[in-house]
């Protein structure tokens, strides 16, 4: 966005963001989030690696998958209590996860819709 003298820039948004397989991010880009669907795990690791950096996002929703083994960098960050805050995401499709699923899915409909 351009700015003009005596115009305040726009200040970011914060973010809510979803990485998780093609298959749950339809559901998700319903409820207005930035979404990002891998099937490649080492390439979604290299997507929380860039967004574990950008101060916009201040919540993000992992696919469990894709935390497994992440480098002890991206961990101390994960586990630390400042933003981001990350959420995992179960990826079992029935049970426990399909429900943790669908509640993940109101929850974030619910704050992203009083902005």
């Amino acid at each position: 966005m351009k700015s003009y003298p005596g115009q305040e820039k726009e200040k970011p948004r914060d973010r809510v963001v979803v990485l998780t397989d093609p298959e749950t991010a339809e559901g998700f880009s319903l409820g207005g989030v930035d979404v990002y669907s891998f099937r490649d795990v080492r390439k979604a690791r290299e997507k929380i690696q860039l967004l574990l950096t950008d101060e916009r996002n201040k919540v993000l929703v992992v696919n469990d998958d894709f935390l497994k083994d992440v480098d002890d960098w991206a961990r101390r960050i994960i586990e630390s209590p400042a933003p981001p805050v990350v959420v995992t995401l179960p990826t079992a499709e029935t049970g426990y996860g399909r429900e943790r699923r669908s509640s993940l899915l109101r929850v974030i409909h619910r704050a992203t819709s009083q902005r």
